[in-house]
């Protein structure tokens, strides 16, 4: 069973059947309350990421929202969701770094999140913003993706660009403009950088700083992944074209347990798969 943690300092409501919600809002960062700056831009991610989850029908690999509330003062909002007992994926890796759970838990589990990632995708809503950091640990370690504040939406222009990936989960440019980088893949590269630190159960570029990350991938090196090189090389090489085929190959590489995996952590240079 997994430890409970109760590190959130969000507030939170508890509901007949001892179902517990938490209520986003800038009030959640004690540290913000005085500052009116701050306030407002906590606001305007509040109402931003609620017009994306319009787009969103439910899933169970998505954080449910139950949507949005006028908090205690007036005008202020926040979102309802359900509370993340467990906090978030990082999180809970860099606590039990030394005592993963089995390889067949954590393949689970990034078969969750590649589904999860396919439901957004199906509903033309890009998280941009993908890693462990915005994964969230349930009962029997389900994974639900949240935080889609910096969320965006096919045909919706009014969603402006505001957020980017970590340096370990962004597609490197690789002689293109920054903008100019196709959609789908800076998800599915963020996608195979997020697989990779629940598979390894540690960060994909632990130890090097961003600019040093950036430097390494546009030279193509990347973290060593022994026996499943296949299929993060083809995340990181753009070659696959949907997260359901991610999840056709996670699926089918729980038949291949035992010949996976190992635990150096070298960089490959690895061209296109």
């Amino acid at each position: 069973m997994l430890p409970v943690s109760e590190a959130s300092d969000m507030p939170r409501i508890v509901q007949p059947d001892d179902f517990t919600t938490v209520l986003k809002s800038y009030q959640a960062c004690q540290h913000l309350v005085n500052c009116q700056a701050c306030k407002r831009t906590v606001e305007t991610e509040i109402l931003r990421e609620a017009a994306v989850y319009k787009y969103i029908p439910p899933h169970p690999q998505i954080l449910y929202c139950y949507g949005l509330e006028e908090t205690r003062d007036p005008g202020v909002h926040g979102l309802r969701f359900e509370f993340t007992r467990f906090g978030d994926v990082r999180t809970f890796i860099r606590q039990t770094r030394e005592s993963p759970p089995p390889m067949e838990t954590r393949l689970r589990m990034s078969v969750d999140v590649a589904k999860g990632l396919s439901h957004l995708h199906s509903q033309g809503v890009q998280h941009c913003d993908l890693s462990c950091r915005n994964l969230y640990l349930f009962k029997e370690y389900r994974v639900k993706i949240g935080n889609l504040s910096g969320g965006m939406v096919a045909g919706n222009d009014e969603l402006k660009p505001v957020v980017r990936e970590e340096a370990a989960f962004e597609l490197p440019l690789r002689g293109r403009a920054f903008k100019d980088r196709p959609v789908r893949a800076r998800e599915l590269f963020a996608l195979g950088s997020t697989l990779y630190e629940i598979l390894f159960w540690e960060h994909p570029c632990d130890g090097y700083r961003d600019h040093e990350i950036t430097f390494l991938f546009e030279l193509g090196y990347f973290p060593h992944t022994g026996t499943t090189k296949d299929l993060f090389h083809r995340c990181w090489f753009e070659k696959y074209q949907s997260a359901d085929e991610l999840v056709t190959t996670l699926e089918s590489m729980l038949a291949r347990l035992p010949r996976l995996f190992r635990s150096d952590t070298a960089w490959d240079n690895g061209g296109p798969a």
